[in-house]
């Protein structure tokens, strides 16, 4: 079991639907060192989400919990199911609704449905998702609903947004009078030891003691009076930390990369930050997001399969030189039934091919016609593209 994903801001923020932090609470405290679900097939995410900005990615979890108002003002939580990457590339089945108390028994009754069902023979075949496909929804909500006694209620899937704005960047409103929240964004998570240094100091001289970090790999300053924003701001920008990061900072992760990670072909976290910063400079006006995933290998720890522009590590021959570098995939996102996944180009790139690369898809773009990026690179078929910049 891993650790529940949840949003950063629970019970702190201004508009969220429910504070979520005791169900997490529970649900981690279940399965926290129990031996009855100990050995399961492959690993298992559960997500809980009562955010107004619907942060945690919902379509890709094992199982979720999505918090929703009714017209009558109540909460209650869509149940999502079986989403993944890698191996096990689908997004979650929606299962209906269910009512806050009912959310740890589900979660209980799913998680065994999965030790005791789930493929244990091929371990590219074992996660819930792959379980789920091989019997069906219906299958698979029955079976739910003989364990646990519980019937989600029918209806329709929550309306969320695109992922791209499912983020908490900038000054956020707090749930206490007065205060705000500031959200900050990094070059793949990396901040280092000397701004880490000042980034405390800068927080004792203004007596603030919060900070929450984010999947996305930013952080958020809590709970800042709001005649110190602007002035905090500012000091953060001294030492280098973007409170007002631009279309390209904001979603731009890279996993481990080289430094650490055995399975790594190429490096990341330089190749993110210098890929974010150069198109920042180059499109200064560039109001879009554009969810940049930069990937050190061909698994999918940092979601390139589900970004705007992903890179892929990969090695690859050219002109009788062998290269570590990126595969490049264009074209996915998250939006709840309108999610879809990247597709692969084939195009080969260094690291230092791929800020100028990427400024000429954004040149196309703009002088596409397209309504939005998104659409573009979906819809776009990329090999010319990259012969007229290779020239």
């Amino acid at each position: 079991m891993r650790n529940t994903v949840t949003c950063p801001l629970n019970g702190e923020s201004g508009d969220e639907i429910a504070d979520v932090s005791a169900i997490v609470k529970r649900i981690n405290a279940l399965f926290d060192a129990n031996r009855n679900f100990s050995n399961l097939p492959r690993k298992f995410k559960i997500g809980v989400s009562g955010c107004g900005s619907h942060c945690m990615p919902h379509e890709i979890q094992d199982l979720s919990f999505v918090a929703a108002s009714t017209e009558e003002g109540e909460v209650r939580f869509a149940v999502y199911a079986g989403g993944g990457l890698a191996s096990n590339r689908r997004f979650a089945d929606f299962l209906g609704y269910i009512e806050e108390k009912e959310i740890v028994p589900v979660a209980e009754a799913v998680v065994t449905i999965f030790r005791d069902f789930g493929n244990r023979e091929k371990r590219n075949r074992a996660r819930l998702g792959h379980l789920i496909r091989e019997w069906g929804v219906e299958r698979f909500k029955k079976r739910l609903e003989e364990l646990s006694g519980i019937i989600p209620a029918e209806g329709r899937p929550v309306a969320v947004s695109d992922s791209k704005k499912r983020h908490h960047c900038g000054i956020i409103p707090s749930k206490r009078s007065g205060f705000s929240h500031i959200g900050c964004a990094l070059f793949g998570g990396a901040l280092g030891g000397e701004r880490l240094r000042r980034l405390y100091e800068l927080l004792e001289k203004y007596g603030l003691d919060g900070i929450r970090c984010t999947t996305k790999q930013n952080f958020i300053i809590t709970d800042v009076p709001n005649e110190t924003v602007t002035q905090i701001c500012g000091e953060l920008e001294e030492i280098k930390i973007n409170p007002y990061p631009s279309a390209f900072r904001t979603r731009t992760t890279a996993c481990t990369g080289l430094d650490f990670c055995k399975f790594a072909i190429s490096e990341t976290k330089s190749v993110a930050e210098k890929v974010a910063l150069y198109l920042e400079n180059r499109f200064p006006a560039f109001a879009e997001p554009v969810t940049i995933s930069v990937n050190g290998c061909p698994n999918s720890c940092a979601h390139p399969c589900i970004a705007d522009i992903g890179l892929s590590g990969a090695t690859f021959n050219r002109d009788g030189v062998m290269h570590r570098g990126f595969e490049l995939l264009v074209g996915g996102k998250l939006e709840g039934g309108y999610s879809r996944f990247s597709k692969r180009t084939g195009i080969q790139l260094t690291g230092d091919e791929i800020p100028l690369y990427i400024e000429r898809v954004i040149e196309s773009y703009l002088e596409s016609g397209f309504e939005s990026f998104g659409e573009f690179l979906a819809q776009t078929e990329f090999e010319p593209l990259h012969q007229e910049i290779k020239g």
